[in-house]
């Protein structure tokens, strides 16, 4: 009994030894050159960074690796800032992302690869916000596909965005503002006969509309339009039943007129030269009152509905598709909106609701919803303005976005779910104020937290490892970092502390330097 406790004892010893040495083999090494190259390693002997010092601070090209031995990232400092194309690996080899810097911040295109090194997306960015636009590509092709398009301003979804089929067609326009999809409109379809249906549009590479059509069970039906590069009127050609009309583009409108036997008119309208409705068409009692006016495009009506002696909307009007289709509906007050007004999709199903007051403003609760019924949005206005509550959807019914409209501005308690990110907190006139926190959608986990002051960050922000462990820490003061910044590694040790002033780097405490570059994105 006593000789083995004695082997257990020795077996201890040695592997206190072990790793005592070990540690101490890895000091030994992790010693700082503050001007030259420099290696650093983790206890088990691999090499854990590496890179050139300057005046104790790194510059130049770095690499860091996983402990495994594998790289991890590797990229160029200039002026102790990142510079130019940073690349970031799994631990399996592969490369994850590419993303290119100046000065320190996130600038012109990043790249991002599936497990296959396939790229997967690309986003821009301008002065560190996704600006201009992120492109998505379809997985697991031969050759890269775009699946989808999203313009950004500043961080935020704002203007039009395309989907896109497989053999590259744009199957849907999107229009994002402010974050929000304002609408959606599908084209270039075909039915389940592989029939062309509905309308069909080409786009230039600079984004304006190149021809514009509409089929009937694979016919070309109405005006078959092309347009030039800066958006002008090249020619319209009209079909019908797939057959062109040569003689049909845009030709004068012939005005006729009926008559009552007191000599009164009864009907004034224009028609075309192949005596189709075209155009206002007037409709009066046999005491000459003007009872209603409908508008027509080669015979098919585009809206119906009372008008005054000037001519101004009154009273209930309705808006069609050029199939018949009903597109809208509710009432006018002398060519305003007015009260309850209802939107459809040309399949008709409701698209958007909501009222109206004086001016032609919106007011109160309108709703939009997805062309499948579900709804998409739910927002408040006054006069006009965007005041009370606001909530967007996904088609499953989870939540994208939800906060609150004042006068115009955000108000109060916001929550976002942006691509792959959650964000929720408080907003004052417009601009972010008090604690804010981010979180990955995949994982849940928290990415960073801090508050904000005027729209700009300004208290102690806190950053996250994947795995939830803090990372990294400090203060900002009105958007720069300043004072003492720390950064720990995932056993929650400091690596390296920084001192900034007016968001510059002033000291960096070298002895505990590990990782001279950003971790993770």
């Amino acid at each position: 009994m006593f000789v083995h406790f004695l082997k257990y004892i020795f077996f201890i010893f040695v592997l206190l030894f072990a790793l005592t040495k070990n540690t101490l083999y890895a000091q030994q090494k992790n010693k700082v050159n503050p001007n030259g190259y420099n290696i650093f390693y983790y206890s088990n002997g691999n090499i854990s960074s590496e890179g050139n010092m300057k005046n104790g601070k790194p510059e130049g090209y770095w690499k860091t690796y996983f402990e495994s031995g594998t790289i991890k990232t590797e990229g160029n400092r200039e002026n102790f800032l990142l510079e130019g194309t940073w690349k970031f690996y799994r631990e399996n080899k592969t490369l994850e992302k590419e993303i290119n810097y100046k000065k320190n911040k996130k600038e012109e295109w990043s790249f991002y690869y599936n497990d296959s090194t396939k790229l997967i997306k690309k986003e821009f960015y301008k002065n560190e916000f996704k600006d201009s636009i992120t492109i998505l590509f379809y997985e697991n092709q031969k050759e890269n596909r775009i699946y989808k398009t999203i313009p950004f301003v500043k961080g935020v979804e704002e203007g039009t965005g395309f989907e896109y089929s497989l053999d590259q067609k744009i199957i849907t326009i999107v229009r994002y503002k402010k974050g929000a999809i304002l609408s959606e409109e599908k084209i270039n379809r075909y039915d389940k006969n592989g029939l062309k249906q509905d309308v069909w549009k080409e786009f230039y590479e600079n984004g304006n509309l190149k021809t514009e059509a509409r089929y009937i069970d694979d016919k070309l039906s109405g005006y078959y339009k092309e347009y030039t590069k800066d958006g002008k009127l090249l020619k319209a050609v009209l079909y019908i039943d797939g057959e062109i009309h040569e003689d049909e583009r845009l030709q004068t409108l012939d005005l006729r007129q009926e008559f009552y036997e007191n000599g009164l008119p009864k009907v004034i309208g224009t028609y075309n030269v192949r005596g189709e409705k075209h155009g206002k068409f007037k409709y009066f009692n046999e005491n000459g009152q003007l009872e209603e006016q409908i508008i027509y495009n080669n015979n098919a009506i585009v809206a119906k509905g009372k008008i005054d002696e000037e001519e101004r909307k009154q009273g209930y009007w309705e808006e069609f598709y050029p199939n018949g289709a009903i597109k809208s509906k509710g009432k006018y007050i002398n060519g305003d909106k007015i009260e309850n007004w209802e939107y459809f999709f040309l399949s008709g199903k409701k698209e958007q609701e909501g009222s109206y007051v004086k001016g032609g403003k919106q007011n109160a609760t309108w709703i939009w919803y997805y062309e499948t019924g579900e709804i998409l949005r739910k927002e408040e206005f006054r006069k006009g303005l965007e005041d009370g509550n606001f909530i967007e959807y996904f088609p499953d019914g989870k939540v994208i976005t939800q906060g609150e409209f004042l006068d115009g501005k955000k108000e109060g308690l916001w929550f976002y779910e942006l691509n792959d990110h959650r964000e929720e907190g408080n907003y004052k006139n417009g601009l972010k104020e008090g604690p804010w926190k981010y979180y990955n959608v995949l994982t849940n986990k928290l990415v960073f937290e801090g508050s904000f002051f005027e729209g700009q960050e300004n208290s102690k922000f806190k950053f996250y490892y994947p795995s939830g462990k803090l990372y990294e820490e400090g203060t900002y003061v009105m958007g720069k970092r300043e004072g003492i910044w720390k950064r720990y590694n995932e056993m929650g040790e400091v690596i390296i502390t920084f001192d900034y002033n007016n968001n510059n780097e002033v000291k960096i405490d070298g002895s505990t330097l590990k990782f001279p570059n950003k971790v993770s994105e």
